[in-house]
């Protein structure tokens, strides 16, 4: 059985839906068809991902802080940390979290986590992610 999510992500479900001003039944319509359930409380952390996806690509931009780690010297700037954030989400279609980039950078750059890549680093993982997102999508998310 899948994690449920927090409350805190299922208000962020409910605070984009009433931005971008859904109807209920549009809105439930959504969650069928991207995650396949009928309420925000029974997504899990993926579905939450392809949802909120879903909801950027019909205009919906959160204004809640973004994990940002400080203007630290020789660590990745705050550009990096983004684009690689959203060079992953691109690479893996949202099918991936955080916690999956961290692995991944960890396997590949021996680096336990974002939070610790240098800014020599940084540049590596983006021209990484960049020649991965030419190859084409993971094979997990090819089967989807």
């Amino acid at each position: 059985m899948a994690v449920r999510l927090s409350n805190k992500k299922v208000g962020l479900v409910h605070v984009a839906k009433q931005k971008l001003g859904l109807s209920d039944d549009l809105y439930r319509d959504i969650l069928r068809r991207v995650a396949g359930v009928d309420s925000a409380r029974d997504l899990d952390d993926a579905g939450f991902d392809r949802v909120m996806t879903e909801f950027g690509r019909l205009g919906f931009v959160s204004t809640g802080r973004k994990r940002y780690y400080g203007d630290r010297f020789g660590m990745a700037s705050a550009k990096q940390v983004t684009l690689i954030r959203a060079l992953w989400r691109e690479y893996t279609a949202g099918a991936a979290d955080e916690a999956a980039l961290d692995r991944w950078i960890k396997r590949t750059f021996h680096v336990d986590s974002l939070r610790f890549v240098d800014a020599e680093t940084a540049h590596k993982v983006v021209g990484a992610l960049k020649q991965m997102k030419r190859r084409g999508p993971p094979p997990e998310a090819k089967a989807g």
